[in-house]
């Protein structure tokens, strides 16, 4: 079966032979630059880097590719100014410089959107990527629109104006989700099968599931309702107290961390959406080695997760042999 097919029957909730392996956001290590020639920064920035780049993930089995490789595109076009760092291992955020919005009515969404800053970049790379590999499914990285707001606005005092003035979240998650939208369209209008959200700020461990359901659920399930393609929803940390929430934004794929149980979000979301995971990027991927990502990667496999990914974007100094053992632990499984 091949790889794009697997994918889109467990997004429809049909029996596959084994679960697909990918990521549900970047997979760029500094290996994979030296073999493809394309390097951070330049890669956020040209979309011919930013696809050869993406691509290297096939060489070592991963079973998707998907850009853009940070979570500043969005950022950038209402305004931020993206510090991208001083060599390749940096992943890009705003500057320290950068103030903050005091209000919502600062926030102001350019006209032509998919024209400004790097949103051609991202979406030429998505045409590229689809070309090059129709086979494998193509996923399209966007930011959510509390993440945005919580990062134009400051996320202390997000949570600080939920308890003291929720109207004015309300206004500034409103002021984002056009971008979302907009973007995220036209990423399937660019060969995508697949959107990734990432709200990487409404994690259960920093919200709660109240907050949760008034903040983020709202906002996410307009977004996805408009969308053309299948979402899948990744929230960092834990998660376990908001995957009710998750499930309700429609999402077809909730992508969740290691600090979420695998087995218990299985019982709690009872097949309404595939899970994906869970594989610790940061620790087991990034430092404990093929061993331990075997271990960890069978864990995941026998909680009946539906795909096997990192629980958050790779570190770039993740290894090529600890990516190589996920993807040969799901491939051998069952064998």
């Amino acid at each position: 079966m091949k790889a794009r097919e697997r994918f889109l029957k467990v997004l429809a909730g049909e029996a596959v032979e084994r679960p697909p392996v990918l990521a549900a956001s970047s997979t760029a290590t500094l290996e994979q630059m030296d073999r493809a020639g394309a390097s951070f920064p330049q890669a956020h920035r040209d979309a011919d880097l930013m696809a050869r780049l993406a691509s290297e993930a096939l060489a070592l089995g991963l079973e998707g590719v998907g850009v853009p490789f940070c979570q500043t595109v969005e950022l950038e076009v209402l305004g931020c100014e993206i510090d991208f760092g001083s060599d390749r291992s940096a992943i890009p955020g705003v500057a320290k410089t950068f103030p903050g919005f005091a209000a919502a009515a600062e926030v102001r969404v350019p006209e032509n959107l998919l024209k400004k800053g790097r949103i051609p970049v991202v979406l030429r790379a998505l045409v590229l990527l689809k070309e090059r590999h129709g086979d494998v499914p193509v996923i399209g990285h966007v930011r959510g629109p509390f993440s945005v707001a919580s990062r134009l606005k400051g996320l202390d005092k997000m949570v600080m104006m939920m308890l003291e003035d929720p109207q004015k979240v309300t206004e500034f998650v409103e002021a984002t989700s056009a971008v979302t939208v907009e973007y995220a369209g036209a990423m399937f209008d660019h060969g995508a099968d697949a959107v990734t959200i990432e709200e990487m700020a409404a994690a259960g461990n920093i919200l709660g599931p109240d907050l949760f359901q008034q903040f983020v659920v709202p906002s996410l399930t307009e977004v996805i309702k408009g969308l053309k393609g299948p979402a899948i929803l990744h929230i960092c940390g834990s998660s376990e107290n908001i995957l009710e929430g998750m499930v309700s934004t429609g999402a077809k794929v909730l992508s969740i961390d290691r600090k979420t149980d695998a087995k218990r979000a299985k019982e709690i979301v009872k097949g309404r959406a595939a899970l994906m995971g869970n594989i610790d990027a940061a620790r087991t991927l990034g430092y404990e080695g093929p061993e331990a990502v075997r271990r960890e990667t069978l864990e995941a496999l026998e909680a009946g997760l539906n795909i096997i990914a990192p629980g958050c974007l790779l570190s770039p100094i993740t290894s090529s042999e600890s990516i190589r053992a996920m993807v040969e632990a799901v491939v051998g499984y069952g064998k």
